[in-house]
């Protein structure tokens, strides 16, 4: 809003455009539009940009979760970490050790979804004078990073709306809402920007900062995803820290003796270098704080491919327990009233990866269900049910190839029963 604003020169050269953007705004009406949906603006910029520039939305491979899926996805996440016999931590996600991020934050879904589960802790056990406090100590702890300024923006809105809602207007600190690149270098000093873009550029050196150096206990989300992605993947797939011999998307590259090679071009993908940037911030970053859980909603690929072996090998490897959410079972292209996101044909899964302790010997279990076919709405349905330890859940095969003296052997997984 400063560059339209407070800048003499844009404000000459976009007068007509600002007085009549002024007067179209001034006489909208909102109770007509919002048709008695207090929160229909919440969704303003998904249905906008499926309208103006529907192109854009699948070449940055934007598709917003319904909120129905992030509910589930959170809780499950709050569950996993307040499970006695997993993590242990009581309050779950409003426990103070607990940091958060969102590495596409998108329009802010998964991180108003954290702060609503938070709010629902703390009354229960608390109670609704503790809320405020808890929402205050939460911003601390809840990173969102997104390279977009039009989602950035309605996510800004957003969280602080619910914000002031959840503290009845007495919050003191400033959600931790960065615009950056999250595959981008951290280790890069940034470009010089003129003064007017100075928040910006600010705004991406914290980013970094956080890239860098600060622990992450849980990473969720929804990231984009574009396939044939090579050159996109910024650090994660190519520059590094001069003390590095690779970039860390090598660590998923087979070995040539597996004989998958020809099949290791789909790993160039945007939501795989999420996966990869997601896993080594939580489990590889630092070995004093190596536990945690990456939880994300992406096409579902990298369950069966032969190109992603090494992949499903680290998971199972760097983890304890593994959950697979089949949200496509109709399998490719189904009709589009069945689709979790309605413009996506391929498959798509949410996958819940656990670190509780370290034991890389011992191949992380791997526990799979299938969401109803049929309308979406069903299978919304099914999610708000499931639960970690109800009897929906089946055991995946254990089929770890035999060890190789030397290479380790390979562990893999079949997401089918």
């Amino acid at each position: 809003m400063r560059i339209l604003t407070q800048e003499v020169e844009s404000e000459t050269t976009l007068k007509t455009s600002l007085a009549t953007l002024s007067r179209v705004l001034d006489v909208v009406q909102w109770d007509a539009i919002s048709k008695g949906d207090p929160d229909v603006w919440l969704y303003f910029y998904e249905d906008f940009l499926e309208v103006y520039d529907n192109a854009l939305r699948k070449k940055t491979g934007s598709y917003y979760t319904p909120p129905e899926v992030v509910a589930a996805m959170v809780r499950l996440v709050d569950e996993t970490l307040s499970s006695p016999h997993r993590f242990g931590l009581s309050r779950g996600l409003a426990s103070p050790e607990v940091t958060v991020a969102d590495p596409a934050v998108g329009t802010g879904t998964f991180i108003l979804g954290t702060l609503r589960r938070i709010a629902e802790t703390v009354r229960e056990n608390e109670g609704e004078g503790a809320v405020p406090g808890a929402i205050n100590a939460a911003l601390e702890r809840l990173i969102a990073f997104e390279m977009q300024l039009g989602p950035f923006a309605v996510a800004q809105l957003r969280i602080l709306s619910e914000v002031d809602a959840l503290t009845n207007g007495t919050a003191t600190v400033a959600p931790r809402m960065f615009v950056t690149d999250t595959l981008g270098n951290p280790y890069t000093e940034q470009e010089w920007l003129p003064n007017t873009y100075a928040p910006i550029a600010d705004s991406r050196r914290q980013a970094d900062e956080i890239k860098k150096s600060e622990p992450i206990t849980v990473v969720i989300g929804n990231p984009p995803y574009k396939e044939k992605a090579k050159g996109l993947g910024g650090w994660v797939e190519g520059e590094r820290k001069q003390d590095e011999k690779a970039a860390i998307l090598s660590h998923w590259k087979p070995p040539a003796e597996w004989g998958v090679g020809a099949h290791t071009k789909h790993l160039r993908n945007l939501y795989i270098y999420f996966w990869r940037w997601a896993t080594y911030k939580v489990f590889d970053h630092d070995e004093s704080a190596d536990t945690g859980i990456v939880c994300l909603i992406t096409v579902a690929g990298f369950l069966n491919g032969p190109g992603f072996e090494k992949m499903r090998d680290y998971l199972r490897r760097r983890a304890n327990e593994i959950r697979v959410i089949d949200c496509s079972p109709e399998g490719h292209q189904p009709n589009v009233p069945t689709r979790i996101f309605q413009g996506v044909q391929q498959p798509v899964c949410i996958v819940l990866v656990s670190r509780i302790r370290r034991d890389e010997d011992t191949p992380a279990v791997v526990r799979y269900r299938s969401l109803p076919k049929g309308d979406r709405q069903l299978k919304f349905e099914e999610l708000a049910r499931s639960t970690l330890d109800d009897d929906g859940w089946v055991d995946c095969h254990h089929r770890p190839e035999e060890r190789r003296e030397g290479q380790g052997g390979r562990c893999r997984w079949s997401p089918r029963p």
